[in-house]
């Protein structure tokens, strides 16, 4: 037989001692314990129950927990399938704590043949350890050990569903260390764990073809196949990180081959980086597979799930039948046919819109002007001066309320307006373009604004300040002001500079 025996026997004791750890809950099966119904009580299931209780506890803090914790537990948990009173469930607690525990406090045992060692071997385990005590009362507590957490921890499909993940952090390390051949070891189970992972999203991928009936399912599926796209995402950057890592140590090696030894060490890491880039082909073929579930199966599924629906739907026997036949009153018929009916659309004409505005036209008017009415200029420079005079006004205030830096923001000079008649301005729509147009333009240079430039809406402000500050700026602030429920404005502020000494 072609098997590396020492590579197969590798931590066989290890392996064992995990192996002994379910020893304790597995006897519970043997106890012949009935309740006083003389129905038999399943005391593998009351275990797994109790080491649930002790994690639990554990995980809160919870350091206070004996026999009468427990049984007050299992009492809640089982009352309805188990007729025991307060009594009989003392003695069901106290019996599993003894299996886990012994009464002596000595830990558990295990003797089996150490075929890696060629030896017997003994291992020595404790589920459940002795916490703390009240001597006043004669009561001890009790608390997990470590092997009964992990014994917790393996009933859990983590390790299972993340074992790729914890192979290559072992990989990682073999690698650091130089380990190849135990490397090649760890691809190959990797290998495993990839070939498994194949298989179940090929499965996935046939039950929501054929099993997706409601869009409770749809979405249970939906998530499941998320969630190994994102673990196929994680584990595929983890594959790249470790193939440079490979192809660096491979370029490294090839300048300090001196001797045989090195030679041999050399080839191996050539094997394990042909090896891992397998490994890593078969895993992206995994994620583009998932892509394709999500993208194409999953849509598919929905869609099916959608016309099947339409399909099985017979109108004369779900409807019009029922209707027929059945003596249902006006009312009901109504229900029954509101959800296949259109909105009501109703057309009505009111007496009242003869008195609407009526656009009359000549009957001589065949052509029709859809243009925008034009404004003359007369219109155009009363309202330009309408403005001027409305920001200068703006700018006036502003100014009066200058702080001592030559600076105002919009939420303080708000604040102090609505204390005055100045507020009044708050409702008008030119008190916010005044700040839109300062900010589009600034910043201004004042001493370059040419005096006759009477077009613009910013006379009036220059005229003001010309005579003493140089440039203008207004910088937004990342916050909002609520001046009421009509007006909002980003905050702003206002900065002169360059006074001059009159």
């Amino acid at each position: 037989m072609d098997l590396s025996m020492s590579a197969l026997l590798n931590n066989y004791a290890e392996r064992m001692r995990r192996l002994a750890l379910y020893e304790p809950l597995m006897s519970l099966q043997n106890k012949n314990t009935r309740d006083d119904n003389n129905k038999k009580i399943d005391m593998y299931d009351l275990g797994l129950l109790t080491l649930l209780f002790f994690f639990e506890n554990k995980l809160l803090r919870r350091r206070e927990t004996g026999v009468d914790e427990l049984s007050n537990f299992l009492n809640e948990m089982t009352n309805k399938r188990i007729s025991l009173d307060k009594q009989g469930y003392d003695k069901v607690a106290t019996e599993i704590i003894r299996t886990f525990r012994p009464r002596s406090g000595k830990r558990l045992t295990k003797t089996f043949y150490d075929w890696e060692n060629d030896r017997e071997e003994t291992v020595f385990f404790s589920i459940l350890k002795a916490g703390k005590s009240d001597i006043v009362i004669n009561k001890q507590y009790y608390e997990l050990d470590e092997d009964g957490l992990e014994l917790i921890f393996s009933t859990r499909e983590y390790f299972s569903e993340y074992q790729l993940s914890i192979n290559q952090m072992l990989l990682r390390k073999q690698l650091e260390k130089g380990e190849f051949v135990n490397a090649l070891r760890q691809i190959d189970e990797m290998n495993i764990n990839v070939a498994t992972l194949k298989d179940r999203i090929i499965r996935i991928k046939n039950e929501v073809s054929r099993n997706v009936i409601s869009d409770k399912v749809f979405k249970r599926y939906k998530e499941l196949i998320e969630d190994i796209h994102a673990r196929l995402l994680r584990e595929g950057k983890e594959f790249e990180e470790l193939r440079g890592f490979v192809d660096n140590a491979v370029k490294n090696m090839k300048y300090d081959v001196i001797n045989e030894k090195d030679e041999k060490i050399y080839n191996s890491a050539l094997k394990v980086s042909k090896e891992l880039e397998l490994v890593h082909l078969e895993h992206n073929g995994l994620l583009h597979e998932s892509i394709k579930i999500q993208t194409s199966t999953l849509k598919a599924a929905k869609d099916a799930f959608y016309y099947v629906g339409v399909e099985s739907f017979n109108f004369n026997n779900e409807l019009a039948s029922k209707a027929v036949t059945e003596p249902l009153n006006i009312e009901q018929i109504k229900l029954l046919a509101k959800p296949f009916l259109m909105l009501e659309k109703a057309e009505i004409w009111s007496p009242l819109s003869v008195f609407m505005p009526q656009r009359v036209l000549n009957k001589n008017d065949n052509e029709v002007n859809m243009d925008f009415v034009t404004i003359s200029e007369q219109e155009e420079e009363r309202e330009l001066r309408r403005t001027n005079e409305i920001f200068k006004s703006i700018m006036d205030v502003c100014l009066k309320h200058l702080s001592e830096e030559n600076t105002i923001l919009i939420s303080d000079l708000i604040r102090e307006m609505k204390k005055s008649e100045e507020g009044k301005m708050l409702n008008s729509r030119y008190f916010y373009d005044f700040w839109i147009v300062l900010h589009q333009l600034c910043p201004i240079d004042i001493s370059l604004q040419d005096k006759d430039k009477r077009n613009s809406t910013l006379v009036g402000v220059i005229d003001l300040v010309r005579d003493g500050y140089r440039t203008m700026t207004v910088t937004e602030r990342n916050e909002i002001v609520n001046i009421d429920e009509r007006f909002s404005i980003s905050n702003m502020e206002m900065k002169l500079e360059g006074l001059y000494e009159l």
